[in-house]
């Protein structure tokens, strides 16, 4: 017999910490883009309308995952995590694609340039997720196997702070899943020996850990991201310059609004500022993993922690590089930075896991 759990109400709260760190992102990006947008657009509010469309955009995914049945998301999961390899594949194409700073990652679609690696990352959370739970279940091994085809076409465009992501947001639904230890202690160790190996024989990513290791050595070149990086965390101080007075968004520091926006977010708030932006996002995460805990079965269980550990994992990954503690890796701050792919597709994730919210009142178990 098939057992239904009644639907509640989406988590409120939930949903107001995302609506609220999108205003901040909104109100951040108008703040600090207005130079860059003018110099280059002759639009001083270029950036900002942009942003605001593909928040348009993202909450219109948003609301459509958040009303789809999830036992249809399950049961879709293979498909999509297909469908979504395509794109990667025809970047490998000649001629096809957008080239930025030597990677492939890209299609002009016109109104944006849409990054087809954040669909992957959703695409393969559902999938494992489902895997995991699958009658016929595949081993480590058999599914390690399945992960190596997305990540070797991440690895070819290249983006290797992707490929963290995905491999770390997928380790983790095996860690919940149950997977041994030992297994996942010994890919761990495998991992870091092939990243190192990685950064090591690419000369573009060894200049971005020495870089890391001394912002100063190379400061007019090399260097230079990570050297103003350092000056925009320190002038900021406890208070900040305060709203609006940044001297580093006068297109001194690079991605301004993308990589970096937090680093402008402490020069023009301090170090209190930031504090308190930070505990607003543990508190969203928070929300997120408490979803995770309180889902009506297994899928839903690892499939909210798949999207809340991607989200959390993409923060960190950014902050460590913003604290100039971990490699530049172009990777934006969830919900906050300038861009279409990573927030469109994150909002459709957000989609999903306030759809679970609604079930999480209710531990009736609902077989597929």
């Amino acid at each position: 017999m098939q057992i239904k759990p009644a639907k509640g109400k989406i988590d409120a709260n939930l949903l107001t910490l995302l609506s609220i760190l999108i205003l901040i992102g909104l109100f951040m990006i108008g703040d600090i883009s207005l130079i860059e947008a003018e110099v280059k657009f002759g639009d001083k509010f270029h950036f900002l309308k942009r942003q605001f469309a593909w928040v348009i955009l993202g909450s219109s995914l948003c609301f459509f995952t958040a009303k789809i049945d999830y036992l249809v998301i399950k049961r879709t999961a293979k498909l999509f995590f297909v469908l979504s390899l395509i794109p990667l594949l025809l970047l490998l194409i000649p001629g096809v694609g957008v080239t930025i700073y030597g990677a492939k990652r890209w299609f002009d679609l016109g109104f944006m340039n849409f990054q087809p690696v954040e669909l992957v990352k959703l695409s393969s959370i559902i999938y494992f997720s489902s895997l995991a739970v699958s009658e016929n279940k595949k081993t480590i091994w058999q599914q390690l196997l399945i992960l190596s085809v997305p990540s070797l076409l991440i690895l070819v465009e290249p983006d290797f702070g992707s490929l963290v992501l995905l491999v770390s947001s997928v380790g983790l639904i095996w860690f919940l899943a149950g997977k041994s230890l030992l297994q996942l202690s010994l890919l761990v160790i495998v991992g870091l020996a092939a990243g190192g190996l990685l950064i090591f024989t690419s000369p573009y990513r060894t200049e971005r850990v020495l870089g890391l290791v001394n912002p100063f050595y190379d400061p007019q070149d090399k260097s230079y991201h990570v050297y103003q990086l350092v000056l925009t965390l320190g002038s900021g101080g406890w208070f900040g310059r305060g709203m609006g007075n940044s001297r580093q968004k006068y297109q001194f520091l690079p991605e301004a609004t993308t990589d970096s926006i937090v680093a402008l977010m402490a020069e023009e708030f301090g170090f209190l500022g930031i504090f308190l932006f930070l505990f607003l996002f543990a508190l969203f995460l928070f929300r997120c993993f408490r979803v995770a805990r309180l889902a009506p079965d297994p899928f839903c269980q690892l499939l909210s922690a798949g999207i809340a550990g991607l989200i959390a994992f993409q923060s960190i990954i950014n902050l460590g590089a913003v604290a100039v503690l971990f490699p530049l890796t172009g990777m934006p701050f969830p919900f906050v930075s300038y861009g279409g792919s990573s927030l469109i597709t994150l909002m459709a994730a957000m989609g999903i896991l306030l759809n679970i919210s609604r079930y999480q009142d209710k531990k009736c178990l609902r077989k597929s």
